[in-house]
């Protein structure tokens, strides 16, 4: 069988002459503190970028966070970014630099460090970033690179919330959940650009504690 031009062009410039891969790509999220209608979430992504070319590369590494509307959210003692390390070289003291290093848009508090690697050099990247939310929200995660797999860990407490999550992919997720804390779930295949996961969440007695719904999907881009 033989894929349509339009498809081959396609795959051809996402995929075959791709620069960059995503490796042992991993998410945490922790929900925390809790006011008003809001909930604090702790979070991190962790991932081994390699260059799979065959020329020294500049790669832009991207902390894009798509911004709350309407209500705004209450005075948390933690926001915004608390980690920023490249192969153990940190920018913890310098986050204005970072900020600056990508304009923001209407939609996305950008974040962003160009590094170079060399071929089949491979470096990594640890951010970590405190995130308010509703507590009936939603958030949809999607990878702008290519990535041989994903681990997205959720802690939170069962008996406040009902979280789900499901994966913007072609295969599914294998998932552990575990009783105490949260939910484990990976992709052991290969994520293309856009792929990624979606997670919504409510607390278990919404209509006692008149929780409010979002009425926009906040998203991450990595």
């Amino acid at each position: 069988m033989r894929l349509p031009k339009e498809i081959f062009d396609f795959v051809e410039e996402k995929v075959f002459k791709a620069k960059f891969i995503k490796d042992r790509l991993k998410i945490e999220y922790e929900f925390g503190e809790i006011k008003d209608d809001w909930v604090l979430i702790r979070g991190q992504f962790e991932y081994c970028v390699k260059n799979i070319s065959r020329q020294e590369d500049k790669f832009p590494v991207h902390f894009f966070i798509e911004k709350n509307t309407g209500q705004s959210e209450p005075d948390f003692d933690q926001t915004g970014l608390y980690k920023w390390f490249i192969d153990g070289e940190d920018d913890n003291d310098d986050f204005t630099a970072l900020d600056k290093g990508a304009e923001d848009t209407p939609e996305y508090k950008r974040y962003e460090k160009i590094i170079t690697l060399k071929p089949n050099e491979c470096r990594t990247v640890r951010i970590g970033f405190h995130l308010p939310k509703r507590l009936s929200d939603t958030t949809l995660w999607q990878s702008i690179d290519l990535c041989s797999g994903l681990e997205v860990t959720v802690r939170y407490d069962k008996s406040v919330f009902d979280l789900h999550i499901t994966e913007v992919h072609a295969d599914t997720f294998d998932r552990k959940d575990i009783e105490s804390w949260g939910v484990v779930v990976e992709i052991n295949k290969p994520l293309l650009i856009r792929n990624g996961f979606h997670m919504w969440w409510s607390p278990q007695c919404e209509q006692k504690n008149g929780a409010k719904k979002s009425n926009k999907e906040a998203k991450t881009v990595i």
